[in-house]
């Protein structure tokens, strides 16, 4: 069999019956789980600055399209236009 954790067979685990405790956690588990759950500072931080990024993408996208003009075509006939003087037709 292969040492690649991804073909590897999974492993089926019983829960324990009710009223069953688990027993305490080796050593060696305790550090595989803290060296599985422990945060790399770093790569978070990039995580942070993508995430960032994205977001101010999307504002800009989101402001460059509430900003954006629509045609004639896409006003209804007979609505006020866009200056709010109550004049009818587009907004010129």
């Amino acid at each position: 069999m292969s040492d690649n954790p991804l073909v590897a067979a999974p492993v089926v685990v019983q829960p324990p019956a009710a009223g069953d405790t688990l027993p305490p956690p080796t050593p060696q588990q305790e550090q595989t789980s803290d060296q599985v759950f422990a945060r790399s500072e770093e790569r978070h931080a990039a995580l942070d600055l993508l995430g960032i990024v994205a977001a101010a993408q999307l504002l800009h996208d989101l402001g460059r399209d509430a900003c954006r003009r629509e045609g004639p075509e896409e006003e209804e006939p007979g609505l006020p236009n866009r200056k709010g003087d109550g004049t009818e037709g587009p907004a010129e």
